[in-house]
């Protein structure tokens, strides 16, 4: 799914999106109004393109309001925003409830794409994003999918985390 379909999961939306671009509004439109509120610096960095393949979990937890956390001090940061354990009032949403809507979106976006015979069962979900708390359920949800990881220097992921919230704090 793309950036856009992850941040509104609604297949009405995505039906009535597709019939609209291009004929009321632009791409660059769309382009234009999902950038108007990021800053020049994070644009530098990051391609806001709303068709394109983005880290889904930041729009999952930008619904539960999750980047808020950060205006709350760094103790409650430290517990309710992390990539690799979530605390244990948070293990429901950032795993059991992650992975019925990462399943739901997937039937979703494999029904959005079928092919003209309404068959999509040659396509793949590619899902791109930090599901450390989520993966042993994700694998068991889904015993033949492959997962991908990338290992990054622990001190360049830090600080790639920091610059991406230090520029867009609010607009994720």
């Amino acid at each position: 799914p793309n950036r856009l379909m992850a941040i509104y999961p609604y297949l009405w939306l995505w039906n009535l999106a597709s019939a609209t671009v291009g004929k009321l509004l632009t791409l660059d439109d769309l382009r234009a109004m999902m950038t108007r509120t990021k800053s020049k610096d994070l644009l530098k960095i990051r391609e806001v393109d709303p068709f394109a393949v983005d880290t889904y979990e930041i729009s999952f937890m930008r619904n539960h309001l999750n980047h808020l956390t950060f205006f709350l001090g760094p103790e409650v940061a430290k517990h309710e925003f992390s990539f690799w354990d979530c605390a244990e009032h948070n293990r429901r949403l950032l795993e059991n409830d992650f992975v019925r809507t990462v399943d739901r979106l997937g039937r979703k976006t494999f029904l959005f794409y079928k092919n003209g015979d309404g068959n999509s069962s040659n396509k793949r979900l590619f899902m791109k994003g930090h599901f450390l708390q989520a993966a042993p359920l994700l694998a068991q949800t889904y015993p033949e999918a492959n997962f991908l990881t990338t290992l990054r220097d622990p001190i360049q992921r830090i600080r790639g985390a920091i610059n991406f919230y230090h520029l867009s704090p609010i607009a994720l």
